[in-house]
């Protein structure tokens, strides 16, 4: 097994530049997975130029404003995405990553995503629950389906936690459920510890969490792109990275990481 790990930074993160440009010459990482932070652009690209590995982008989602789920959100998030396709032209990276937001309808989903007439959207599967008790779209492989194979949308990434978590609210085997999104061929993955019992969203370090981690790495394509998506203290820099990507290696006890 090779897998292709990916650091996650948000694009205000730019004093972690120099710590992020030494850890991809040692082959800490083998990408970035940007989170463009609405209206960070302008003065936070150029920090970015001649950046050594390919970047994908991950939209603003509700906690900046988007909703692409309702109609009411629709010019907003045309306005709070921009920055995305801005640092998704710079990279010249392969998608984009939204997600569906909540209170509205997987068809209000596909119409927006057609509407944006941007070819790298691709959505992510999100857990059923919100962390406020919100009524999540996009939570099942049935409609993760729908809006991945629609006009504006090119694929689907796969976030293992947010499968799980949507299994445990719906009350159905989290194993057969996650496997069902794994026959869909996401482009991408996104990978933390986390709580099997939990339905709404947890995201834990490599080893504070009870998922079955070398099973969860065993069922990973080969050359698969996984965000690893465990909580950093970024005051320190990269330490929590570095000790979460060391952890994860000897989880996989031995395969090339």
């Amino acid at each position: 097994m090779h897998l292709r790990p990916g650091l996650k930074l948000y694009s205000t993160n730019t004093d972690l530049l120099p710590d992020v440009r030494h850890a991809a010459d040692v082959g800490l990482f083998s990408y970035v997975e940007l989170y463009a932070v609405p209206g960070s652009y302008e003065n936070c690209a150029a920090h970015f130029q001649n950046f050594p590995l390919p970047v994908t982008i991950h939209g603003p989602h509700f906690g900046h404003g988007v909703n692409i789920s309702h109609p009411d959100f629709f010019s907003k998030n045309v306005e709070l995405i921009r920055d995305a396709r801005l640092f998704a032209d710079l990279f010249d990276s392969p998608w984009i990553i939204l997600h569906g937001g909540f209170g509205g309808t997987v068809a209000e989903v596909v119409r927006q995503g057609a509407l944006f007439e941007e070819p790298r959207l691709v959505i992510e599967n999100v857990p059923k629950v919100g962390l406020d008790d919100q009524s999540c779209v996009g939570y099942t492989p049935e409609q993760v389906a729908i809006i991945a194979e629609s006009q504006g949308f090119s694929g689907f990434v796969l976030d293992v936690g947010h499968a799980i978590y949507a299994a445990n609210a719906l009350k159905t085997d989290w194993k057969l459920f996650l496997q069902r999104f794994f026959q869909m061929n996401p482009v991408g993955f996104h990978l933390s510890d986390g709580d099997l019992s939990s339905v709404q969203d947890r995201h834990e370090g490599f080893g504070n969490g009870d998922f079955p981690l070398g099973e969860i790495l065993q069922a990973l394509p080969d050359n698969a792109w996984v965000t690893i998506e465990t909580p950093k203290d970024l005051s320190f820099g990269l330490r929590d990275f570095q000790r979460d990507m060391e952890k994860l290696r000897s989880i996989a006890d031995g395969s090339s990481l």
